[in-house]
């Protein structure tokens, strides 16, 4: 299970003169990371800076503070990121300078308390990773079979009913096929359809 931003979202912010815009956006790889940033500097092409930081898992993350004091801009940014433990998540904070220096800890305020702001906005969702399977039965199964999978919340994606009755499912582990298996005496022949991930 992880948890993803539910949609994009947008915050103006405006802090002793300077105005701050945090975007927040899914991002499944470094490379829509950086196609997104590179959007955003086009669009926001004079602004002061386009500060940013992604987290695409656990162990790939990167933060910028684009011409800000170290660690005064990027690195707020993903901790409010990593805060509410998300992933797959890019944050761009871009800054107007309003003439009012903000000193080190007001910048790390600001692209925090922007950053945040635009994180609840975007609220979260669970996504699950489940293991896709298809099987074909006989139609003198298929009300056992199907009363079975409803019972245990199997979730049906396809279903058709040809010469037999042929299911498409998604399981939560090997085990729930081991179990499907062992209630219809091994009468099921499973094909592996690889991964499929279902929002919550």
């Amino acid at each position: 299970m992880k948890l993803v931003i539910r949609h994009e979202a947008r915050v103006e912010n405006e802090i002793e003169h300077s105005r701050f815009i945090a975007r927040v956006f899914r991002v499944k790889d470094e490379t829509e990371a950086k196609e997104k940033i590179a959007s955003v500097r086009k669009t926001e092409h004079q602004a002061t800076h386009n500060c940013y930081a992604y987290v695409i898992s656990e162990n790939k993350y990167k933060s910028s503070d684009d011409g800000e004091p170290s660690s005064s801009a990027g690195f707020p940014i993903l901790k409010a990121i990593q805060t509410k433990n998300l992933v797959e998540c890019l944050v761009v904070v871009t800054r107007y300078f309003g003439g009012i220096k903000l000193g080190v800890g007001g910048l790390i305020r600001a692209y925090s308390g922007t950053a945040s702001l635009a994180l609840d906005q975007a609220k979260t969702i669970q996504v699950l990773t489940l293991k896709k399977y298809a099987f074909i039965i006989d139609y003198n199964l298929n009300d056992v079979v199907a009363n079975y999978l409803r019972k245990e919340n199997v979730r049906v994606v396809k279903l058709d009913y040809d010469l037999k009755v042929n299911y498409e499912v998604l399981f939560r582990s090997e085990n729930e096929v081991t179990k499907l298996k062992n209630f219809v005496n091994g009468k099921i022949t499973f094909k592996g359809l690889g991964n499929e991930e279902v929002e919550e």
